[in-house]
Formats: structure tokens, sequence, C-alpha cells
């Protein structure tokens, strides 16, 4: 076993990188309890502002796994935050202080800087000083060689110290002069180098994560899980040297080729063993350059294979005992690194294993809010507690669905249920918040639209029925020429043209069935009256109109205004007594077409009847009929 701390890290470092066993077993354990980050805060710009911080530029994530690289190799990890800093030289002559860019020829030589003054202009020796920046864009987190770090331990107090031994290839290029590494190490390492000491780390600005160990001489470190499996990785390699050896030496099979002796031949005294030597290695020749070659011998040739056993000598059981030793000595399920593992609540090792997982996130919990809380503070904003969401080992088929009857039963609230699928609560409220007002104002908008369409269709409705109205009139009008009233058509085409002129603007109206009834009607009877003619015969006469027809038109009217329909009344008793020329002139002075056609319609029905117009009916029951 290794003597010191040191050594011990030594070879965990060789078996974490080149074992086969090890080294995924690391990986896979290392990364397998990194959830997302939870930001608890109600802040949004100040939330926006850290997740910015510590998922673009410092890859939180990133940082806990390659800790945890440390903590399952070493047992132990270290840590710090570097806030950025910018160097400052000052000229001894004329005290202009200038940024370390500012200094174009500046050189670190004999540890001290060197260079032209920007203001002066004398070559001097300047004297370096550093400046805090309160720039998010160079804030980094250092990851501390456990190897380059020694503790001092107080075993009466607890407390610990941390050294840093700088690396020697820092140190060589720091002596080199390499200008980059110069500008932004820090004075005090610069000093260290200079002094050959070891640099103590500031307590405040460390993370120091262990694994837990027995309370020995070295204190203060943590325990190596690789130091269990370390002798057993040693004979793995023994093991996996000897398959080597016999891989190489048995795997190919090497044939010997000898004459047989017969009952007729003596092979020592009767053959000459040279001359068939030699006969034989040309017949080999012969036969590798043309493989069809049949060859013939005066007595048999027997052959013997020698090697060519390594897969029955090679130790492939012994060394897969030894890795599941390995995986076993290191605290983890075999299943768990080779998969098969699978979710039940009586497998032990599985529920071993996810206790040891919640403890080390919650060292890691504590390590992000050690993160946040100094770059908050150091940036002089609202500090912010982080968490990480759950842990899910695997997926509980039967849990879940248990869950979920009871949250249909009532018998448990949603927001466990959510919080075991791995989901926030207030955020799935938010969101089904949004989406029901994003379905409202969708079936809003629907509604709105279908109400449009539907006024749309109504009015356009509207023009055709008035424009079958006027065509309506405007057929029957033909025929009212017969009965002497020459005005009722145009009082039919003035109440159709003020309907259509009160509907809003749209599509002309399309030919109606009435129109084409009439044109259709008027086509047949011209083509009758000119095959009577053609033959001899008289043509027909023109029909006239129904009176009921004209009775139902002027009701219509008279329905509509009362008072017009008493007035039209009372005139057309008073046409009725005078002669046919006065009753005409009398007829065209009235202005109001719905006049003329109401006084026009009880002029034809006076006709009819020879009666007086008191003696058809009265207005007042004229006027419940038409209604």
């Amino acid at each position: 076993m290794p003597p010191t701390v040191k050594e011990t890290f030594r070879w965990c470092s060789y078996f974490g990188s080149a074992n086969p066993y090890i080294a995924p077993a690391i990986h896979k354990i290392a990364v397998f309890p990194i959830t997302d980050l939870i930001y608890e805060d109600d802040d949004e710009p100040e939330v926006r502002a850290l997740k910015e911080i510590f998922d673009d530029q410092i890859d939180i994530k990133g940082v806990i796994y390659n800790t945890r690289l440390d903590l399952c190799c070493f047992g132990n990890s270290f840590s710090s935050i570097r806030f950025p800093k910018m160097k400052w030289l000052s000229c001894p002559y004329c005290s202009k202080e200038s940024p370390i860019e500012a200094v174009e020829d500046w050189k670190y030589k004999n540890f001290t800087f060197v260079g032209t003054c920007p203001l002066c202009k004398t070559v001097t020796e300047f004297t370096c000083k550093e400046r805090a920046v309160r720039d998010t864009k160079d804030i980094n987190i250092v990851r501390w060689a456990p190897s380059n770090i020694d503790i001092v331990h107080n075993p009466i107090t607890g407390s610990c110290r941390f050294y840093y031994t700088i690396p020697a290839k820092m140190k060589r290029a720091v002596g080199a002069g390499d200008r980059d590494i110069i500008k932004e190490t820090p004075l005090e390492y610069l000093r260290a180098i200079k002094e050959d000491k070891a640099i103590e780390l500031d307590r405040d600005n460390i993370w120091h994560m262990k694994r837990a160990t027995f309370a020995e001489q070295d204190q203060g470190w943590g325990a190596s899980p690789i130091l269990p499996a370390m002798k057993t990785a040693f004979q793995t390699q023994i093991l996996r040297k000897a398959n080597e050896a016999i891989a190489i030496q048995y795997i190919k099979p090497w044939t010997i080729l000898f004459p047989q002796p017969t009952k007729d031949i003596n092979i020592q005294t009767d053959v000459d063993l040279a001359s068939w030597q030699t006969w034989l290695g040309q017949e080999i020749l012969r036969h590798r350059d043309d493989e069809n070659r049949v060859s013939s011998a005066a007595f048999p040739v027997g052959q013997v294979q020698v090697y060519g056993n390594a897969k029955a000598l090679m130790v492939t059981a012994e060394l897969k005992a030894s890795a599941e030793e390995i995986i076993i000595a290191m605290g983890y399920p075999p299943e768990f690194i080779w998969g098969g593992m699978q979710y039940s609540g009586s497998n032990i090792s599985l529920r071993m294993i996810e206790t040891q997982f919640i403890r080390d996130r919650e060292q890691h919990r504590r390590q992000v809010n050690f993160y946040a809380s100094r770059i908050q503070r150091f940036l002089g904003r609202k500090v912010i507690s982080l968490r990480f969401s759950d842990l899910k080992m695997a997926d509980d088929v039967q849990t879940k669905e248990l869950m979920a009857r009871m949250v249909m039963g009532q018998q448990l609230a949603m927001g466990p249920f959510l919080k075991e699928l791995g989901k926030n609560p207030s955020e799935n409220d938010k969101a089904i918040a949004k989406e029901m007002e994003f379905q409202n104002n969708l079936l809003m908008a629907r509604s709105k639209a279908q109400a449009l369409a539907q006024g749309e269709a109504q009015l356009i409705m509207s023009r055709y029925q008035i424009q079958s109205q006027k065509e309506q009139a405007e057929a029957q009008a033909k025929f009212q020429a017969t009965q002497g009233i020459p005005m009722l058509q145009g009082a039919m085409m003035a109440q159709a043209d003020q309907a259509q002129a009160a509907l809003p603007p749209g599509p002309p109206p399309l030919q109606t069935n009435v129109t084409k009834s009439v044109q259709e009607s008027t086509a047949q009877r011209q083509k009758q009256n000119t095959q009577a003619v053609t033959s001899g015969q008289a043509p027909t006469p023109q029909k006239a109109a129904s009176p009921r027809f004209m009775q139902r038109l002027a009701d219509r009217l008279w329905s509509q205004n009362v008072d017009l329909g008493k007035l039209a009344f009372d005139t057309a008793a008073t046409l009725f007594n005078k002669s046919h020329a006065d009753r005409q002139e009398s007829f065209r002075k009235i202005k109001d077409p719905k006049m003329q056609m109401i006084v026009g319609n009880q002029l034809a029905r006076m006709n009819l009847s020879k009666q007086t117009p008191w003696a058809i009916g009265k207005p007042d029951e004229r006027t419940r009929m038409a209604a």
C-alpha cells in the first residue's frame, strides 16, 4: 500500500485514468446524481443575471461534474472562485499609473516588471499593483489538484489550513517570461514563486469536499474509494499481462511436417533426410505460388500442430471475477456499472447507493450556494438560493399510478404528484393559466369570425330577397296595365329600391327564379303568337293580373303604415265618383308611390265589385286583415 497520501493520489490518478474497470465506474458515478438547478427566487432580473453567469459562462454543471471526478477518484475535491483583477504599472519617475496592456514592451525579468513608461518614455522598473474589476466575464471557478495541496489539521479544534504548492511547470513558464501567464497570475503567486514557498489559500474562498474516513493519522483528508480496490487492481494487471503473454506465444498455430515410416521403408536407413528436407521446402514454395498444385512423394508425410491453443489458456474468468471484486470494493453495485439493475422496493443495493447520492447532492447544493453567494456579493447583487431538481433513480410505474389514482379520488394534492414527476407545481400552474388564456383568446377569435361570417351571409341573403321582391314587382307590373292602374309598377319598384338602398353595399344580386320564369313565359307566349300568325290563327290574348294578388300586395304596404292606408282608402272613395278622365288626372297627381299603389288597388276592387269602398270593408278591419 502507498505509504503517504500524496503517493496514494499518484496511484489513484493512474488507476482512475488507465484501468478499464475503475475509470468508467468513476465517470458514471460522477455524472449520475447531477440534475438541473432550480433558482428559488421570484426576482426575474436577478435570476436571469445569475443564470447567465452559471449556465453560459461558468458552466456550473460541468464544474460539479469535474469536482465529482476528483471526489470519486481521490476522495477529495478543492475549488475556489477567481475574481478578475487587473495589473497596473506605476512609473517611479513620473508616478504615472497605466494598465499593463498600455505598456506594450513590458517584460517580467528577475521577478520585476520592466518597460518603457508611456508618459515620460523612460525605461524603468515598474511598481505593480492589482485592482479588482467588477466584470462578470472573467469570473471563473478554479479546481486545485489534491496532489498540490497540503492540509495542516488541528485535531483539537478541527480547523484546517490549506497550502498550495505551485507546480514546477508553472514556475518554468514564469521564469521564461510567458507574458500571458504572468499577466493573469496574481501577484501573491508570483511572489511565492520568487521566494520558492507554498501559498496559503483563503479559507473563506475554498470549498473542500471529502469522503468519510476513519479518525487516523492523516486527518483532514478524505479516503479514496479506489484504495480498497487497489490490491485487486494490481492482481488484475498481472492477469492481463498473463493473457498478453499467452496471446503472443500461443495464439498462432505452428505446423511441423515429418517423413512417416512404413513397413517397407526405414526412414533412418533408406531415406536421405537432407535431400528430403530440401525437396519439401521447394514444394512448399511452389504451393504458395500455385495453390492448386498437386505434389507427389515416395512415402507419406506426417503433420503435427504445435501451439494455437491460446483460448484454452486464457484467464478470462479470473479477470471477470477480479473486475466485479474491484467494483464492489469501491462501494458500487456491479449492475450499476454494467447495467441490468431494476427498480424494486426490496432492492437493498439500489437503496444504499441512493442514500449515498443523497448525501453527495446535499454537499453539492451547499457548494453551489457557496459559489452563488460570493459571486452575488462581489457584484453587489441580491443573494439567491439554489437547489438541484429531484433525483430519480428509476421510474417507479406502480407508485406513480397509485399517486395518479389518489389525485383523481381527491385523496392527494396535485403538488406532491407533480414533484414526483419532476415538475414544479408553481411553474405548472403558470403554464396552465397561460394555456387557458391562449385557448380563450383563440375561442373568442373564432366566435368573432363566425359571427362576422354569419352577419355577412345574412346581409347577402337580405340583398337577394329584396332583389327577388323587386323582380316579382317588375314581373307583375306588366299585368297591371290591363287594369287601368299605370302607376302601380312605379310604386312597387320605388319600395324595392328604398329597401335595397337601406342595406350596406355588397356583391351584385343574382338572377332569381321569378325573373327567369317571367322571361321564359314571355318568350313562350311570343313563340306561340308567332306560330299562330304563321298558321293563320289569332294570337293568344295576354291574361290580366289576378285581383287577389294585387290586393295582397297593397295590403302589405297598408299594414306597414295604417295612417297611410286610411288616407288612401278615403282618396279612392272620392276618385270613384268622378269621371274616368278626372279620375286618371287626379290619380297621376298623387306623389307618394305607396299611396298610389293602395289607391290604385282600391279603385280596381271597386270596379270589380261595382260597390262603394265603404261596402268592401272598414279601414280598421282592413288593417287587421292585412296584419
